[in-house]
């Protein structure tokens, strides 16, 4: 059993993402969770489940409570060869600042429910993964300062992906892979005259790669192909482009963890005359341990969002940097920065928010 459990005191300058007329406020945040794993030395068996609780000082409309569970297992048939599953639930709220945020009086909530299956054979030189996945989205309606709650029925969707990997290895670190994907987007209402929009849409992936392990601990994969998302609608246009991956995972020494990162991907929007986003999102993070008791955390990343259907392109940039020191093997605290600036084509959509945080974090 490994419980957690984090404390955050957390100061916004901006906390609904406006242009103008900042409205800044302290934010108390509490996160707890458990744990619970198999040791066995064959398949596995693991039980996780936590609560996320925020709390605003003066704009409490704000406040949320969300939680997950989550089951997951496997089997181990032969050696390389098993099957997995899992299952979980969760109940979440969007950000302010979402391209989906509608400026309600409250944020916006949703329940998720998610599972999935897995298989993996490797055999020599030759391995086969193949997964699938299922998400249900259900939204609540959103309230707004007229008393009039914003219908979210229309996002209520079944989200669907297949992934099958064949892979070639090389020399024992050295791998090339083919990867395809398939997706579905099943919304559960499509009525024009109410929603506007018959979301429905089917799309795939299919990429070639390279992955090349330099020890347990870093890695690098490069994927390139195409992507393409096809809408029912007619009205909506279809989407198409580049898609590419790529991870390098680095540890230069047992203190030092340097990691870069780039990834594109098609998400969804309620946005009237745009069928979704291609978002192309890339960025590095460094963790430096020092003196035993220190860590030091720094990150940046840039996301492009580019909406399919209206001439509009949006930048995000994050930047944190942060401080925590250990205190033995179980507690810690630290203080972090974080600087989040957004620049959009569309007029009234910039914004820029600072954010400093003190934390306390244990665990067992």
């Amino acid at each position: 059993m490994f419980p957690v459990l984090e404390i955050k005191r957390r100061q916004d300058d901006n906390i609904y993402a406006l242009p103008n007329g900042e409205v800044n406020d302290e934010i108390t945040t509490a996160k707890a969770g458990v744990r619970i794993a198999s040791n066995w030395s064959n398949h596995m068996l693991s039980l996780q489940g936590g609560v996320d609780l925020g709390r605003f000082t003066k704009e409490t409309n704000e406040d949320y409570t969300d939680f997950s569970v989550l089951a997951s297992a496997r089997i181990d048939i032969l050696r390389g060869v098993n099957i997995g599953a899992n299952f979980g639930m969760s109940a979440l709220h969007e950000d302010r600042g979402s391209p989906n945020d509608l400026s309600g009086s409250e944020p916006t909530r949703y329940g998720l429910v998610s599972g999935g299956l897995s298989f993996k054979h490797e055999v020599s030189a030759l391995s086969l993964h193949a997964d699938i996945k299922t998400e249900v989205y259900s939204y609540n309606d959103t309230p707004t300062s007229a008393l009039i709650d914003v219908d979210q029925k229309g996002r209520n969707r079944i989200q669907m992906e297949g992934t099958t990997r064949l892979s070639l290895k090389i020399m024992d670190l050295n791998s090339f892979f083919i990867q395809g994907k398939y997706f579905a987007r099943d919304y559960e209402f499509r009525d024009k005259s109410k929603y506007g929009y018959d979301r429905n849409s089917g799309g795939y992936e299919a990429t070639l790669g390279y992955k090349r392990e330099f020890s347990n601990t870093s890695l690098m994969e490069l994927q390139f192909g195409q992507r393409d998302q096809q809408y029912l609608d007619e009205e909506l246009p279809d989407i198409s482009g580049l898609q590419i991956t790529g991870l390098l995972s680095l540890n230069p020494s047992p203190l030092t963890h340097f990691r870069l990162f780039v990834n594109r991907s098609i998400e969804e929007t309620v946005m009237s005359d745009v069928s979704g986003y291609f978002t192309t999102n890339y960025g590095v993070k460094l963790d430096k341990e020092f003196l035993s008791i220190f860590l030091m955390k720094a990150s940046y990343s840039h996301n492009d969002l580019d909406y399919q259907g209206v001439d509009r392109k949006d930048t995000l940039k994050t930047a944190e940097v942060g401080l925590y020191v250990f205190m033995g093997s179980y507690i810690s605290f630290g203080a972090s920065y974080q600087n989040i600036n957004r620049s959009s084509t569309a007029e009234g959509m910039d914004y820029q928010k600072s954010v400093v945080m003190v934390c306390l974090s244990g665990r067992i």
